[in-house]
């Protein structure tokens, strides 16, 4: 079960694994989204080659559609996150993957769900987060940060004698 990191994406070959998102450098995004432009261009035939070497594998329809997603999103500035395994599994996240998914500890993901912060259920002693719930939050504190940071900034912006 490695984890692979390329150019900003992280990769998991874990099933049931949400991955700590990524978000690709400013200068990287240029080349990400010149990729989503090959991509959605279909105008050449729906089929793409991975070339390796000698090696030719043409990438299945799946995987295409799947690179189309993350490079528009990642060449816009979102985060990426690979989560790998059956949908019926993923409505449903552990403490842990909560944690990868927001880039916290686990206890911090408990404590939040002590506070009410975070819906959860209890399965024993055992925290469960719906999915959407956890993405729902990660949004709004992703938004509330955003603002925190603007109105820290001055209105007009820097200039070089402010460092």
């Amino acid at each position: 079960m490695g984890e692979h990191q390329v150019h900003g994406f992280a990769i998991s070959g874990g099933l049931d694994r949400v991955v700590t998102p990524v978000r690709v450098q400013p200068r990287r995004r240029r080349k990400v989204r010149a990729v989503a432009e090959v991509v959605a261009d279909t105008s050449e035939g729906p089929t793409f080659e991975l070339l390796h070497g000698r090696r030719r594998v043409d990438l299945p329809e799946e995987l295409v559609a799947l690179l189309l997603t993350v490079a528009r999103a990642a060449g816009s500035g979102e985060d990426v996150a690979v989560v790998v395994g059956e949908p019926e599994g993923l409505e449903e996240l552990t403490s842990q993957q909560v944690a990868d998914l927001l880039n916290v500890s686990r206890p911090y993901v408990v404590k939040l769900a002590r506070r009410g912060v975070l819906p959860h259920r209890m399965v024993g002693n055992r925290h469960r987060f719906n999915a959407a719930d956890v993405l729902a939050y990660k949004g709004r504190e992703g938004r509330r940060r955003e603002e925190i940071l603007a109105g820290l900034a001055p209105a007009d912006g820097y200039s070089p004698e402010d460092f």
